[in-house]
């Protein structure tokens, strides 16, 4: 029968008051102890009600149980075989009841255009637009045809720019000859072709966003609030809209049909106003997502549109996460682009502040998380249901420094982050908390300068001189992009740190993040520092960035992550109590005594005070590794125990036989540096996630960057990046990929991938294909875990579908059961070609 136990029916309480009220006055009075405490005679009527409501539960399950929309999921095959309903192995709950649901109205219609549409969009959630290949072929004209006309069914217009730019795809205007080849390199215009066009990605509505001004033109801006330039997407059909028009796709919106649009008077997917209403006037690039005022208002202007994304994950997915109030007492509202400030510095543990719109906030303040009167009731910063909100911080006028938003713990401190979107800064979790949440943001992950994976310079500019003039400290030269109006794309890192020590008090424990919860996000690194400690992170449904933003092999500020941990591990004698994380041996040693002598001892003061040192202390450690970047530093006996990435043991291989060649380490610097990520990767490298001391779970999380962890549980998950658990005794690595030479706990089912190939349609963020797997990823498997054949990356999960953050998209099941449905209600001779458009 249906579980209908979740539910919130009342059945306990109306049964257990029921029970309690037929009681006789008499034993009511001579049962009671206290105002609020039952008696024994009240706690046994409480329990037979609670096992009354079971019941009944059961008897309303049984009723839902008589129909398909309503029944429960095991039920669905045996409703299937009422209507001798053919089941399809893999396919998911919603798939299997629309189609018990519609076998009827199928079997009637079979062989028609419009239940081959149907039966593709139910079968695969996704928007569909069916075409027969046939309509489209050209041929001789005899006297019995109608006089030749332009467009759709007649000659293809020359001059119209729109026909061109829709040819070919899935509202081609023009005629074509067959395609008479065989097998998947056929085209789609064939005789017997049934083309079906698919998209696959979702199409989400912002409303009321604030554009950002492109520098150096006053009147140009782009959509985007980030400033990136991202293509406009079209808005999602109606439920049951027949697809005829290319505006009625949620495909990325081009000049063409947008043109298309205005020609027919369709309202264009996007909108500009200013404070006395709609800006007329401006000139459009969708594909670009810019646009350019020919007549400036003279106000501010905010736009609505809409933005392609591969799942419902991150912030503006328009869905109220699990347990979260829709109203709470004592709500701070913010609105308008600014108070939010003002609404964080006046919140205190229990409250919650909520964004009501998706304008762009520049100030924040700082947020203590300590537990208020209701310690259970957590902190909560919140975007309102639907709204996207932006929280685009100011820039650090200190030269490496980066502005940082802080929650400082305490004692039982609860803090969740829901729905906020979050660039320009970093988030820093200061003191202890008993639990965080992060559900449903997007934390900006950054964006690489021209997308490359791992870019390092040439020879010529690994030669730049590392300093400035005296006493300044040299900016990085960073490998991201810049928005349009000048700022860095940085990524925005969660920071877990300890609290400052209060003077004169005695040591104690730890500052300990009980539990880190990520759900539904986009994030960049999230990392340890200064002897922060985390207990459990759990990753589910997320997607997880880290990469180099710093250019070249030479050591800058930026890339010391934490510079207390390293100067712990390099600096000798401090393998103490107070000081647990020393590292002593050959290389630490070492390097000590290489590049140790290069630390000033005002550097050196802020380092032992055990808090993160400002920039001038980092530039000091990056010095003195910089020492060491030209020298031959590895020895198998300094590097015992550390394990060395793929992308180092083949460097390291390529300088060996430069050294038996006579021609010198000619990438001996860079060399030098990954070997240094490898030993100290919770300081030094760049990770994606780097959690000392902590449990991470990870259950369908796609990570794009390096992994390290002391304990390491994945379900469902690709790794795509080097990872190194410390702990291989504990966890398990089950349904997952990881990138070859990762050293991981117990595997089950899981993959290797290999690293130079491609795997995702876009690993640049603001891409509408962000994180998205690719139809060829299975041919970036490098090896299968024996036992595991048949294993990939598109549908290897533990449910059948694919790995990752998109589970729901399972391509391949959902074509496989979408051609075993076409062999029943088809036409016989016509074969299906499956073209993704997005």
């Amino acid at each position: 029968m249906s579980d209908l136990s979740g539910l919130s029916d009342g059945y306990d309480d109306y049964y257990q008051a029921r029970l309690w009220e037929s009681l006789p006055a008499m034993y009511q009075a001579m049962d009671i102890i206290g105002e609020d405490t039952p008696g024994p005679l009240q706690e046994l009527l409480n329990r037979i009600g609670a096992q009354v409501a079971v019941a009944r539960r059961g008897i309303d399950g049984l009723w839902a149980d008589q129909s398909i929309e309503t029944c429960a999921d095991w039920v669905i095959p045996y409703l299937g075989d009422l209507v001798a309903a053919q089941p399809v192995t893999g396919l998911d709950p919603r798939g299997q009841r629309l189609d018990v649901a519609n076998t009827i109205h199928w079997r009637r219609r079979k062989g028609t255009l419009a239940t081959a549409n149907a039966v593709a969009s139910d079968i695969t959630g996704w928007y569909t637009h069916v075409s027969e290949a046939f309509r489209r072929l050209a041929r001789t004209r005899h006297d019995l045809d109608p006089p030749p006309r332009t467009g759709e069914g007649g000659l293809a217009d020359l001059r119209s720019v729109p026909v061109a730019l829709l040819t070919p795809g899935p509202f081609d205007e023009t005629f074509h000859h067959a395609d008479l080849r065989r097998g998947p390199a056929a085209g789609p215009p064939g005789i017997q072709a049934l083309v079906v066009y698919c998209w696959r990605l979702l199409s989400l509505q912002v409303i009321g966003a604030d554009p950002v001004r492109v520098a150096g033109r006053p009147d140009e801006y782009v959509f985007d609030p980030t400033g990136r330039e991202t293509p406009l997407f079209l808005p999602p059909p109606r439920p049951a809209a027949r697809v005829t028009r290319p505006w009625q796709v949620p495909g990325p919106l081009t000049a063409a049909v947008d043109r298309m649009m205005t020609e027919a008077g369709v309202p264009a997917a996007y909108q500009i106003s200013a404070v006395s209403g709609p800006v007329s006037g401006s000139t459009v690039r969708p594909e670009a997502g810019r646009f350019r005022l020919t007549a400036p208002p003279g106000e501010p202007v905010t736009v609505s549109y809409y933005r392609g994304s591969g799942g419902p994950i991150g912030a503006g997915t328009g869905t109220l996460a699990a347990g979260t109030r829709l109203l709470a007492s004592g709500e701070r509202l913010v609105a308008g682009g600014a108070g939010l400030d003002g609404a964080l510095a006046a919140a205190r543990g229990g409250d919650t502040v909520t964004v009501a719109d998706s304008r762009t906030y520049a100030a924040v303040a700082d947020v203590a998380c300590a537990a208020g009167p209701a310690p259970a009731a957590p902190l909560t910063v919140r975007a309102r249901p639907g709204e996207r909100p932006l929280v685009r911080l100011t820039p650090h006028d200190q030269p490496g420094e980066r502005t940082q938003w802080v929650f400082h713990g305490g004692a039982g401190a609860r803090l969740v982050l829901d729905g906020l979107f979050v660039s320009g800064g970093d988030i820093v979790l200061r003191g202890p908390f008993e639990h965080v949440r992060i559900t449903g943001c997007t934390l900006d992950p950054g964006t690489r300068a021209g997308g490359a994976a791992d870019q390092r310079p040439d020879a010529a500019a690994r030669r730049r001189r590392r300093h400035g003039p005296a006493g300044t400290i040299r900016e990085p030269d960073l490998t991201v992009g810049t928005s349009v109006d000048g700022r860095p794309l940085l990524p925005v890192r969660v920071w877990i740190e300890p609290g400052p020590a209060a003077p004169g008090r005695a040591p104690g424990p730890p500052d300990v993040v009980r539990c880190l919860e990520i759900d539904r996000s986009v994030l960049g690194p999230v990392r340890t520092r200064a002897g922060g400690l985390a207990e459990r992170v759990v990753v589910t449904d997320s997607i997880l960035q880290g990469f180099p933003t710093s250019a070249g092999p030479a050591w800058a500020a930026a890339d010391i992550f934490d510079p207390v941990l390293l100067y712990d591990q390099l600096s000798p004698g401090r393998a103490e109590p107070a000081r647990p994380r020393a590292q002593q041996g050959p290389l630490s040693a070492f390097i000590w005594r290489t590049a140790g002598g290069e630390i000033p001892p005002a550097a050196r003061r802020r380092l032992l005070t055990g808090q993160e040192p400002p920039a001038s202390a980092r530039q000091a450690l990056a010095d003195a590794l910089n020492t060491v970047a030209g020298r031959d530093i590895y020895r198998p006996g300094r590097w015992a125990g550390v394990q060395l990435s793929t992308q180092t043991r083949a460097l390291l291989a390529r300088d060996e036989r430069d050294e038996r060649d006579g021609r010198g380490g000619r990438e001996r610097e860079l060399l030098n540096r990954l070997l240094l990520e490898d030993a100290y990767p919770l300081a030094l490298a760049p990770a994606a996630l780097a959690i000392a001391e902590a449990t991470v779970r990870l259950n369908r999380a796609t990570v794009l960057g390096r992994v390290h962890a002391s304990r390491l549980h994945a379900t469902d998950s690709i790794l795509h990046g080097f990872t190194v658990a410390e702990d291989t005794e504990d966890g398990c690595f089950r349904y997952s990929a990881a990138l070859s030479g990762s050293r991981l706990p117990p595997r089950f089912n899981a993959v290797w991938l290999s690293g130079g190939a491609a795997l995702f349609t876009s690993t640049a963020f603001g891409h509408p294909g962000y994180g998205q797997l690719l139809d060829t990823a299975d041919r970036a498997i490098a090896a299968v875990q024996p036992g595991a054949a048949g294993r990939g990356l598109l549908s290897g999960s533990s449910a059948g579908a694919q790995l990752g953050a998109f589970p729901a998209q399972a391509v391949p099941a959902k074509e496989r059961a979408l051609r075993v449905k076409y062999n029943e209600y088809l036409p016989f001779g016509l074969v299906p070609t499956i073209v993704h458009v997005t």
